[in-house]
């Protein structure tokens, strides 16, 4: 019997660590500014017509925008910067956009960092974790708006807690379908070049 000397085999360029370069950080600003910018456009629309007060389609694209970014940028604080950033830009145009002022940063941010821990905790749950963050994120998201509004002084009454379970309902379901979207969208573009070369892997 020959022994084998002990070294080590080629390695998987499918599973190599790799650092976040310009073009990263490119994509990821740019997904971050067509969010923002649909949701500049779309917004005003869907409050002229009524129907933003009863559902909210546009929260669909951000939804699905958000999971793609996660799904090419897979590395922890991804989805927290996605989310932070979105915020930062808020604060100048959008300033009343979930929370007045500096406080819509402190719910952003936690959604964020609570789909960063779905995604990187829940990679055994392959394609799965893409709805359990949606779910997840739709939680925590929205508890933390609810009781950040309610410390605001608004009133803990049954019109509020009605007004809530609604919008957490509807936030749930849109969540879900952005992610069925950005997994049906994602199927499609994973095995092209341009995207293989951006993507960076846990």
């Amino acid at each position: 019997m020959t022994l084998q000397p002990l070294t080590p085999g080629p390695r998987d360029p499918g599973r190599s660590f790799r650092a976040m370069g310009p073009g990263q950080w490119i994509f990821l600003a740019s997904m971050v500014a067509l969010d923002f910018a649909f949701g500049l456009v779309v917004k005003p629309l869907m409050h002229a017509t009524g129907i933003g007060s009863v559902v909210k389609p546009e929260m669909l694209f951000p939804a699905m925008v958000l999971a793609l970014t996660r799904l090419t940028l897979d590395r922890f604080g991804t989805a927290t910067i996605y989310q932070t950033t979105w915020g930062c830009l808020a604060l100048v145009l959008m300033p009343m956009a979930v929370l007045p002022g500096p406080l819509k940063l402190i719910p952003m941010a936690f959604q964020g960092l609570v789909v960063d821990a779905v995604y990187s905790g829940g990679r055994r749950l392959g394609h799965a974790r893409v709805f359990a963050a949606a779910i997840c994120a739709s939680v925590a998201g929205g508890a933390m708006i609810a009781l950040m509004r309610v410390a605001m002084g608004l009133p803990w009454a049954k019109a509020t807690q009605v007004l809530f379970g609604v919008q957490f309902l509807i936030a749930l379901a849109v969540h879900l379908a952005g992610a069925a979207l950005a997994l049906a969208v994602w199927r499609r573009v994973q095995g092209l070049q341009a995207l293989e070369l951006l993507r960076v892997r846990p």
